[in-house]
């Protein structure tokens, strides 16, 4: 993939330095991005309807796990799984499937991902990187997850083993993305504060912290039922 940034080339989806200043939002203030379209809706309405379909979904899977009776732990991980495949298979399906024109596209769930360019212009360069992770959590996480889920919710001890599995999968990938953009000082990310621990970080961490809680929690209980079987 090769596409040209101001007076540079850039391939597999990076970008070099250059001299022209571009009427887009994002850093760096080099970057080109000739196709770039300003969105249409504002940000309350695209942010607002893509929260009440979260909202909506997470309510749902709540009441779902409450009705099959199962503990608060559990019904807590169930919604969990249930709002992470939902992420992973619409919002970064959409990315997968649509990175190319990301830039100029202005479907709402786009608009979501150009809103959220601002503190990672990775998302608006059709990033290499950054794609085969999305198409990892799209293909292989999400699914995972809804099948989990479906064994926490009859309550199979097999979902240890996935949930484990899941667990790392989400550690391994957002640890891979967050620290890619950190290493180099998060060049594609505007340098208000807000943007970088506002969206980079607080949107992201969920997918390291709670994942480590539940490794350790089903990493835990295989050890002592292996540990039984002897």
């Amino acid at each position: 993939m090769e596409y040209k940034m101001g007076n540079a080339v850039g391939v597999g989806g990076g970008f070099s330095i250059s001299g022209a200043m571009s009427s887009h939002p994002y850093y760096p203030r080099s970057l080109v991005l000739p196709n770039y379209v300003a969105p249409s809706y504002p940000l309350s309405l695209t942010l607002g309807g893509i929260l009440t379909v979260v909202g909506l979904l997470v309510t749902a899977a709540s009441l779902a796990a409450h009705s099959k009776g199962l503990p608060v732990v559990e019904g807590m991980i169930f919604t969990w799984l249930i709002l992470s495949g939902f992420v992973h298979c619409t919002l970064q399906a959409y990315f997968v499937l649509f990175h190319r024109s990301m830039a100029s596209d202005n479907f709402i769930i786009a608009q979501m991902w150009k809103e959220y360019a601002k503190c990672d212009s990775r998302y608006v360069t059709s990033n290499t990187l950054l794609w085969c992770s999305e198409v990892i959590m799209l293909v292989f996480v999400g699914p995972m997850c809804f099948y989990t889920s479906y064994l926490v919710y009859v309550g199979s001890v097999v979902s240890h083993l996935y949930l484990a599995i899941c667990s790392l999968c989400h550690l391994l990938v957002t640890g891979l993305y967050m620290l890619t953009s950190m290493v180099d000082g998060n060049p594609g990310c505007a340098p208000q504060r807000y943007y970088f621990w506002v969206y980079f970080v607080s949107s992201n961490s969920p997918w390291i912290f709670l994942p480590a809680i539940l490794l350790a929690r089903s990493v835990h209980f295989l050890h002592q039922a292996l540990l039984g079987t002897k």
